[in-house]
């Protein structure tokens, strides 16, 4: 359901490039919590700039609906058709993502479905889209997230580990 052609890509100048070599991308995210945290190591601003420094960002993603991590890399999505990307935070304005899910379940799931056709009007899915479309990039993974919004904050004297580990902690109190 991932929207891989439509839109253009928008940077977000949100004070943090990913990373341009090495590992340093992760993400915690689990079913019934409805936010997820992607932990990434890099540069505050940015790479290049005049004063900067290297920071851990946790990214909190808001109203999760869908995820996808992993590939494309960097060779993979440098080569975009919609637009450059580079290793760090992007919005994909115009994606069909919300659309496809909402097409897909018109298609599968609610239709005839004994339980789901009664209560069809009052779904999650209203036609409403309230889904943004947001791609965050570093060497050798990427995450692609389908949510309401999303959230940085960044810790220049904490390990990834320790960032890992708040991460691993919001998501076990989510909700409380």
């Amino acid at each position: 359901m991932l929207d891989d052609t439509n839109g253009k890509w928008e940077a977000l100048d949100l004070g943090f490039e990913g990373s341009p070599s090495g590992t340093g991308l992760m993400l915690v995210q689990g079913d019934e919590v409805h936010d997820a945290w992607v932990i990434s190591s890099g540069y505050s601003p940015r790479l290049g700039a005049t004063a900067t420094s290297e920071v851990i960002a946790l990214i909190t993603l808001h109203g999760v609906i869908q995820t996808v991590f992993g590939y494309p890399n960097e060779e993979a999505y440098d080569c975009d058709p919609r637009g450059e990307l580079g290793k760090g935070i992007y919005e994909l304005k115009g994606s069909r993502w919300y659309a496809n899910l909402r097409e897909y379940n018109e298609r599968t799931y609610w239709r005839g479905h004994k339980y789901m056709e009664p209560h069809r009007e009052t779904l999650a899915y209203a036609e409403a889209d309230p889904a943004r479309h947001f791609f965050m990039g570093s060497k050798d993974d990427s995450v692609q997230a389908l949510c309401t919004d999303l959230s940085i904050e960044l810790f220049p004297t904490l390990t990834f580990r320790e960032v890992f580990d708040d991460a691993v902690q919001r998501f076990w109190s989510w909700g409380d």
